[in-house]
């Protein structure tokens, strides 16, 4: 039986290779996502380890906050002489770092990319992490080294303008250094200071972030880590090195992960996508091969023995397109390795690692793929009883009672488990966890129901092309309709790849609804001027700005917001705001229960929905403060400010350490013209490169320009599974036209021309892509309902259906269905009329 399953399968390439196809795409988004985690997490481990190559020990402030949007908690300077003193010590060295804005004179500055580090040049003559590539190390007030890569993008690489969030100073470029081999760390710049200069330049004077230490010989660096512990103070601790260096490395990888998630959840789309594929296909090619199974079963192989041969096609399958899915992986972490330095962060060059796991599972997912798909065909395979052999197989319509029963049964699971996170209040999973549980299993409910929906759907569909297309049109209808279960199994396909794009635009349509409304109903400010970046504290606004504002005749009333994060006692990092008296109206800042005016030391306000309740004492972990006990005097509710906790601002400023503003607002003085008070703002505010001044407009496209980036980057790889879909409706159309050989040739032998022919194998194809299409389409606006639903309490108010984008999705899903069908329409055409006719 094995050399009949090999002979079968070389006897029918065609079959074998769109067989194939559909499996490879998968395969390779989860060997794309896996070479290229490996081979980012080898990299970086090589860069960091290099970078700590002169260091044994690191000493720090305990690290219990989220350092990207935290004031950091720095060391005194006189903590560095304790060390010093410790036995087996050899030599030890402080340093402190920040952000810098760079005025740079040959592009725009703004936006949100990577920031630009300012750090202390290391006050050693050990390997470091810097390597000079030209000039000298900074040693007064004035000098800087820059990195490579910001060293070619300056106009006059021998000074650099940078501003340390007021008024940009000029500094003279003494050297260009590189991060061990990279120009750059991982896309974000730095500038190296001498030690002291950096300290007053973050107002850090007696301050350290880190002192490194260096073992004496032959001292173990595990038993100097402990001596060293023992004279550091509450709130320090010492580590190894080592493990500093393979945590900021994890920290990179980490910030860049998203990718990998991405390619991941995509694999598996495209894996459930093919699964449908795969299984129609074998179905057919088990329907066509009736009466060789059954001349098998008459010369003396039983069903078990049928049923193995089918397997081991399907096992030959997974195989080749795991080989083939591998290859192209390696191809495919290469292209989001580019990707992503396109995006301007720079990752460190490194060759793709391909571990062994990557092989396993490669194979294992081809393999489970199209052994799963295969499995109800070769059963199916096995019951071919001998007397089939005596007779030609026709295509059924009857469809049995298990699988609209199982898939009604999924359906109403499914439902079910939407409707508990819609409307049941329940602590143990989110309602969007259980939505997307729910919307998982209601697809193969749907699915599974499909072939119900065919016969009625398509006779809507296809009815109109009798009168447009005559005669093809006609016969392209009832073909489609004579085979309600392939009918549904190839539409399905393509029915999950448009529920996903469309509830995708459902989503980016209620975000946009969302921004608008909260905009266009609360918010009463004219202009508003923003951190460009990252934000505070690595990029806020500097407090002498609002002062120069508020000074201007044209500007009647302005207020700040700042911001930072404090942690709750189970360890969730909670993000942290004040705000101007003056914000509450401009920003539409709601109060549910108490009074806003309360607020004051030791007290707080929190957004509805947060948890605590009135009167409430709450324990939290501020950056400066540490453990401080603060209760509840006000609930509160505002769309623009992106926090869940308020204090007073002499309150943030204490627990925090903040001062920067993270933004600030206006309302311009009555009768100044809307143009004229802006140009005033900006005036002042030029002098500022870190910041940006923004209308209302401008501030709702930049909120819809981040969604529209992510729906970009989502529409491109649910893209693929679309295209994975049309290859289905390629290769079930191809399987068709053999299965119609005799069938195609006594049409033409009754008259049918060849045109005739490939118009009413196009036909079929766009009615199978419009059904898919529409049954999607209704799928993904109720799925995009439900999200939205789950998500209205973290702030996404507004449903919207996007009709003209989905109707265009119903034009294009009709052109794809004529492309898919080019090559099959092509072969029907060329189908031998006397040879068709002996055909079997």
């Amino acid at each position: 039986m094995l050399r009949v399953a090999w002979k079968g399968l070389l006897g029918h390439k065609l079959r074998f290779a769109l067989t194939t196809l559909a499996v490879v795409l998968g395969v390779a988004f989860v060997v794309g996502s896996f070479v290229f985690t490996d081979t980012l997490g080898r990299a970086f481990d090589n860069l960091f380890t290099d970078a700590f190559a002169g260091s044994d020990v690191t000493v720090r402030a305990t690290q219990e906050l989220d350092e990207l949007v935290a004031e950091p908690v720095r060391l005194p300077d006189d903590l560095l002489d304790e060390i010093e003193a410790v036995e087996g010590v050899d030599e030890a060295w402080g340093s402190v770092g920040g952000v810098v804005q760079v005025v740079n004179q040959s592009q725009p500055t703004g936006g949100f990319g990577p920031p630009t580090l300012a750090l202390s040049w290391p006050e050693t003559d050990r390997p470091g992490p810097f390597e000079l590539r030209s000039g000298r190390r900074p040693e007064a007030p004035g000098e800087v080294v820059i990195d490579a890569a910001l060293a070619s993008d300056l106009d006059n690489p021998t000074s650099v303008e940078l501003a340390f969030g007021g008024r940009p100073q000029q500094w003279t470029v003494v050297g260009v250094a590189g991060f061990g081999e990279q120009d750059s760390l991982g896309g974000a710049g730095f500038v190296l200071f001498e030690l002291g200069v950096l300290q007053e330049q973050l107002d850090a004077v007696g301050k350290l972030d880190t002192i490194d230490v260096a073992a004496a010989p032959g001292v173990p660096v595990d038993e100097l880590v402990e001596r060293i512990g023992s004279v550091l103070p509450e709130g320090t601790e010492a580590l190894t090195s080592q493990n500093v260096a393979q945590e900021q490395a994890a920290q990179f990888q980490e910030a860049l992960g998203f990718f990998n998630t991405f390619l991941l959840v995509f694999a598996g789309i495209s894996l459930f996508v093919s699964t449908f594929i795969i299984q129609n296909t074998f179905r057919i090619v088990v329907a066509q091969r009736t009466q060789e199974l059954a001349l098998l079963r008459a010369v003396g192989a039983d069903g078990g023995q049928v049923t193995r041969m089918v397997l081991t096609e399907a096992a030959v399958v997974g195989l080749v397109a795991s080989a083939i899915g591998l290859a192209l992986g390696l191809g495919l972490a290469v292209a989001v390795r580019w990707l992503i330095s396109g995006l301007g962060v720079s990752l460190p060059e490194g060759d793709l690692v391909v571990e062994p796991r990557t092989l396993l599972v490669a194979a294992a997912v081809g393999l489970a793929v199209t052994l799963i798909s295969a499995v109800l065909p070769a059963l199916r395979a096995a019951r071919v009883p001998p007397v089939a052999a005596m007779r030609q197989a026709e295509p059924s319509g009857r469809e049995s009672t298990g699988r609209p029963l199982v898939g009604l049964g999924l359906t109403l699971v499914g439902a079910a488990a939407v409707a508990v996170g819609l409307f049941v209040e329940q602590e143990v999973l989110t309602p969007i966890t259980l939505v997307g549980a729910g919307v998982a299993v209601l697809f193969i409910g749907l699915a599974a129901l499909s072939p119900l929906l065919a016969r009625p759907a398509v006779a809507v569909l296809g009815g109109p092309l009798g009168a447009v297309s005559g005669i093809p049109g006609r016969l392209a209808e009832r073909n489609a309709r004579r085979s309600p279960r392939r009918t549904a199994a190839t539409g399905a396909a393509l029915m999950i790849g448009v529920a996903l794009v469309t509830t995708s635009l459902v989503l980016a349509a209620s975000f946009r609804a969302t921004i608008n409304e909260a905009l266009e109903g609360t918010f009463t400010f004219d202009l508003a001027v923003a951190a460009a970046g990252f934000g505070p504290p690595t990029g806020g606004l500097d407090t002498t700005l609002g002062d120069e504002l508020e000074a201007l005749p044209e500007v009647g009333q302005l207020g700040s917001v700042k911001s930072s994060v404090a942690q709750s006692e189970d360890g969730e990092t909670l993000f942290v705001a004040a705000v101007d008296p003056s914000l509450i109206d401009m920003l539409g800042v709601e109060t549910v229960e108490g009074d806003l005016g309360d607020l004051g030391a030791g007290l707080v306000a929190v957004t509805e929905g947060a948890g605590p309740a009135m009167g409430d004492t709450v324990r939290l972990t501020f950056p400066a403060a540490g453990e401080t006990d603060l209760e509840v005097v006000a609930v509160w509710q505002a769309d623009q400010i992106q926090a869940e906790w308020l204090l007073t601002v002499a309150a943030l400023e204490e627990l925090s350490g903040v001062t920067d503003d993270t933004a600030i607002y206006l309302r311009l003085a009555d009768g100044v013209d809307a143009a004229v008070g802006r140009e005033a703002v900006e005036a002042v505010v030029e002098g500022y490169p870190q910041a940006q001044v923004l209308d209302q407009g401008e501030l709702r496209q930049q909120a819809e320009s981040g969604v529209n980036a992510l729906l970009g980057l989502i529409f491109g790889l649910l893209g693929l599974a679309v295209i994975i879909a049309l290859f289905g409706i390629t290769n079930t159309l191809s399987l068709s036209v053999i299965e119609r050989t005799r069938e195609l040739g006594l049409l033409r032998a009754v008259g049918m021309s060849r045109s005739q022919v490939r118009r009413m194998v196009r036909w079929e194809s766009v009615i199978i892509a419009l059904f898919g299409t529409l049954l999607g389409a209704v799928v993904g606006i109720g799925f995009g309902w439900a999200v939205v639903r789950a998500l209205a309490e973290d702030g996404l108010t507004s449903f919207a259906v996007p009709w003209v984008q989905i109707a265009m999705a119903l034009v294009v899903a009709a052109l794809a269905g004529v492309i898919a069908a080019i090559f099959p329409a092509r072969r029907a055409a060329r189908v031998d009329v006397l040879s068709a006719i002996a055909y079997e």
